[in-house]
Order: C-alpha cells, then sequence, then structure tokens
C-alpha cells in the first residue's frame, strides 16, 4: 500500500528525497514516476511495517524536513 503526498508543480522533490535517503528512509519522489507531468510530491510505500516501524520513520523524516526548513 502507499501514501501519496503532491506538492506544487514546481517543488523540488528530489532533495528532500536525497536527504531522506541519507537518513535510511525510502521517499520516491514523484516525479521520477512522470516523464511528462509537472505532478511533484512523494510515494510512501508503508505496507509489511509494523505501527512502532512506521512510527520511527515518520519521526526521522520530521527531522530530515525540519534540518531542511520544511
Amino acid at each position: 500500500m502507499h501514501l501519496l503526498h503532491e506538492m506544487p508543480a514546481d517543488y523540488p522533490d528530489q532533495a528532500l528525497s536525497q536527504r531522506a535517503h541519507e537518513a535510511g528512509l525510502m521517499l520516491a519522489p514523484l516525479s521520477r514516476y512522470t516523464m511528462e507531468s509537472k505532478r511533484r510530491g512523494w510515494l510512501l510505500g508503508y505496507a509489511g511495517y509494523d505501527s512502532t516501524t512506521l512510527r520511527m520513520a515518520v519521526e526521522r523524516l520530521g527531522v530530515v524536513c525540519s534540518l531542511m526548513g520544511i
């Protein structure tokens, strides 16, 4: 299962994905899945993870976002 979080078309979704990856998270940028669309955001997969693991991942993502000023 996945959750899609969209941002404005001019948002640089690759930057947050890279920082998340450096923090040990897989945060797929939506722009990676589009050829001509200007859609931006992230695809978050959560199936197969227990609530404790998801909570820890969200907390880590929150730290990454804070460091980026998001």
